[in-house]
């Protein structure tokens, strides 16, 4: 075989390898404008940010149809995530391919703008509003600072961090200490005297509570801001 033969070899190698290329580039495309679609359909996140790794045997196309496999119920489109897709050949024959993609999430959310203590109440100038990525966050966080002052914090919040919903609840309508009004009721006669709240409560919460002179502690039912009606 001369070398001629070789080169001429050679050379229809390499178009035919530029042609897969192409085409796997064009299929790719296919595949990723369908996933982007659905992607943007299904997150509710205020910016997406979404790479994909293809399948290292990708079906040649073009594809007829494109669908996007994602069951309801399935784990959440964030993160790092494998997505089937189907997809129909021109020649009518059905494939599932796998895609994986990472997913990441961005959005506007309160964070606190200096360290704020346990049970402090949240006031203007402790909160400020960013954009921050959110895609491994499990709880939920707030969008606005609106509805959020006079919230009470659970746990030390640090700066600059986002302010998630289980770190901040309702004040207590009684607090753990507090000089609270205490009612005993019998038939028609009720008695209110004073008593001291050894814990934190709630409407309808059972707190303990001791009353003045008296290291024995009773049990009562908050029934309103710093009102405690004795139970027997």
């Amino acid at each position: 075989m001369n070398m001629r033969r070789l080169f001429h070899i050679f050379i229809f190698f390499v178009l035919l390898l530029g042609a897969g290329r192409a085409a796997k580039a064009t299929d790719c495309q296919q595949l990723k404008t369908e996933l982007s679609h659905f992607i943007d359909s299904q997150v509710t996140a205020d910016s997406v940010a979404i790479s994909f790794r293809w399948p290292a045997h990708l079906p040649a196309g073009p594809y007829s149809q494109v669908s996007v496999q994602w069951a309801r119920g399935a784990q959440k489109l964030r993160g790092q995530v494998v997505i089937p897709v189907r997809v129909v050949l021109n020649g009518g024959l059905e494939k599932v391919v796998y895609v994986r993609a990472e997913i990441r999430c961005f959005d506007d959310v309160v964070v606190a703008k200096r360290n704020i203590g346990r049970h402090d109440i949240l006031k203007d100038g402790y909160l400020a509003l960013t954009r921050r990525e959110t895609t491994g966050l499990r709880e939920a966080f707030y969008r606005e600072t609106a509805g959020l002052n006079g919230l009470r914090v659970r746990r030390l919040i640090t700066g600059d961090r986002i302010v998630l919903s289980n770190m901040v609840e309702t004040p207590p309508m009684v607090r753990r200490g507090s000089t609270v009004e205490v009612a005993f009721a019998h038939g028609n006669l009720t008695v209110v005297t004073r008593g001291v709240a050894r814990q934190d409560g709630w409407e309808g919460d059972i707190i303990r509570i001791r009353m003045p002179n008296d290291r024995k502690e009773l049990k009562g039912k908050v029934a309103g801001r710093g009102q405690v009606a004795l139970t027997y």
